[in-house]
């Protein structure tokens, strides 16, 4: 089984030089147990990447897989925190094309495969990213979490498997007002790796 993660430059980096991000974490546990479990990862995430950009390349990317190598797929999307934020004084993707986008993303995913599940957090340090300080045309504030609220809904409307992990993020695990530290990857790299093994092997 192939698991294909999508998401931003939360599961593409961490802010520290080990390079041991969460999805990093995911893909080294199962190469070191393939002979048991036979789950390859594949991190198809973006740095900066929102729902608008995904649409455009998740059906391609899972047509070539399929493609090339023929496998059960299970899928792993959360693919929004970029959505909310404003470049000048324009939301990037408003409220009503992100309910829209996200719609079809799940529904791409269940055409897919039926091992579909959406994270859902929500974390800022709205002082420290309002605006951005290492793009300051760009800022980030409390609209994410009306955006977090819609991507649920749809989600249980869709009967995705659903993986809350409010309760773990603290302002105090995040690098930069926006990114989780190494810490927080270790955090959701165990629950990500126990919600696989109890539901998808």
């Amino acid at each position: 089984m192939k698991i294909l993660i999508f998401w931003d430059s939360i599961a593409r980096w961490a802010f520290d030089d080990t390079w041991w991000w969460w999805a990093e974490r995911l893909k080294t546990n199962y190469l070191w147990s393939y002979s048991e479990t036979w789950i390859w990862v594949y991190n198809m995430s973006v740095s900066s990447n929102d729902t608008r950009g995904l649409l455009k390349s998740m059906k391609h990317d899972l047509q070539k897989i399929q493609d090339i190598e023929p496998e059960d797929v299970a899928i792993i999307i959360a693919v929004w925190t970029n959505d909310p934020g404003y470049v000048w004084s324009e939301i990037l993707i408003p409220r009503v094309e992100f309910k829209a986008n996200f719609k079809q993303i799940l529904s791409l995913a269940q055409d897919a495969s039926s091992k579909v599940a959406v994270l859902w957090w929500f974390a800022i340090d709205e002082w420290r990213v309002n605006p951005r300080p290492w793009t300051e045309y760009c800022r980030y504030n409390n609209d994410m979490l009306e955006y977090t609220q819609i991507m649920e809904k749809l989600a249980r409307d869709a009967d995705v498997s659903f993986i809350d992990l409010r309760t773990l993020i603290l302002q105090e695990d995040l690098s930069d007002g926006l990114h989780p530290n190494v810490q927080w990857h270790k955090k959701i790299f165990d629950i990500i790796q126990k919600f696989v093994d109890k539901h998808w092997l």
